[in-house]
């Protein structure tokens, strides 16, 4: 069974060695292997367990609630309820997220717009508060 060490694992998931030992160190590769030497390793049939932490943590999980979900896919099926709670209850949280994204990009799309405005006509950026006396006084307020 071919042996993949920390440095072959980072760059097949594309993460540093640091973050790669920083997660070991957090439990959340149980399965992970050590030499004599403490040298850390895995098995090429282990891929799969990284893969799940790497989309769990890309999905925005915390890592207490990673390891928690990895350590009840180590007890069996008999976990799957809790399992199926910790991936809805990210999956809210991504989707809260993802709205609060939409209304980011909905707000520099509006700015995008203000300043394409701005750069075909010259008028003043009435939005920019340095410019506030100015727009006052061609509104003939002040």
């Amino acid at each position: 069974m071919e042996k993949l060490g920390v440095k072959e694992l980072s760059n097949i998931f594309e993460v540093s060695e640091q973050t790669f030992r920083f997660y070991d160190s957090k439990g959340l590769f149980p399965f992970m292997k050590r030499e004599d030497n403490n040298y850390r390793y895995a098995l090429i049939d282990d891929l799969q367990w990284f893969k799940m932490v790497f989309i769990l943590r890309n999905a925005g999980m915390e890592i207490n609630n990673v390891k928690e979900y990895i350590d009840l896919c180590m007890v069996g099926d008999s976990t799957i309820e809790s399992r199926f709670e910790i991936i809805m209850k990210q999956k809210q949280l991504l989707k809260n997220k993802i709205l609060s994204l939409e209304e980011q990009l909905d707000l520099l799309t509006l700015k995008e717009t203000h300043y394409k405005k701005i750069l075909e006509t010259g008028q003043v950026d009435d939005w920019n508060p340095i410019n506030f006396d100015e727009v006052l006084r061609e509104k003939n307020i002040k």
